[in-house]
């Protein structure tokens, strides 16, 4: 159930991300940050590590931008750590059962065989993510150009760039 529920879902995936660039993107401002919103942007966190294994990648960048965002309001890191600290714990549960369940880190469901082989994978997986922005619809291609230039612009509208 749980692997046709979350890995198969794609709204839930997208509620809970979305939920959580939401909550991330109100860290931004100086203001402070209620007690709620913590707690919220912490269990969107953990409720995003169990859903898909990209999270792994997807809760390091929220960490960052969460660390950057309370340095730059001078503000301690105590809840960023918290946020980190609550999500690893999570990570590595989660591997460990994927190391004793499916024998690799990862699900290897039907649609993505895995082999032992690490660099044929990174070979592999960058040829499907190149074919699939190029071919499967130029609608995708599109939204992928466009979010990378709405990305470069808001990192120089945050003074990263300059």
């Amino acid at each position: 159930t749980w692997s046709v529920l979350s890995l198969m879902e794609n709204a839930l995936w997208n509620f809970i991300f979305t939920s959580l660039v939401i909550l991330i993107s109100k860290t931004i401002q100086p203001d402070h940050i209620s007690f709620s919103k913590k707690i919220a942007t912490i269990l969107l966190g953990c409720l995003l590590a169990i859903t898909r294994p990209e999270s792994l990648a997807w809760n390091l960048v929220f960490t960052v931008i969460l660390i950057w965002t309370f340095v730059q309001n001078k503000r301690r890191i105590y809840f960023p750590l918290i946020y980190f600290i609550c999500v690893a714990c999570i990570e590595v549960g989660l591997t460990m059962f994927r190391l004793q369940y499916f024998g690799f880190q990862f699900p290897n469901t039907y649609y993505a065989k895995i082999s032992p082989d690490r660099f044929y994978n990174l070979i592999e997986g960058s040829k499907y993510a190149l074919s699939f922005l190029t071919g499967y619809q130029p609608v995708i291609s599109f939204l992928f150009v466009l979010m990378s230039v709405v990305l470069l612009y808001s990192l120089t509208r945050l003074k990263l760039l300059r």
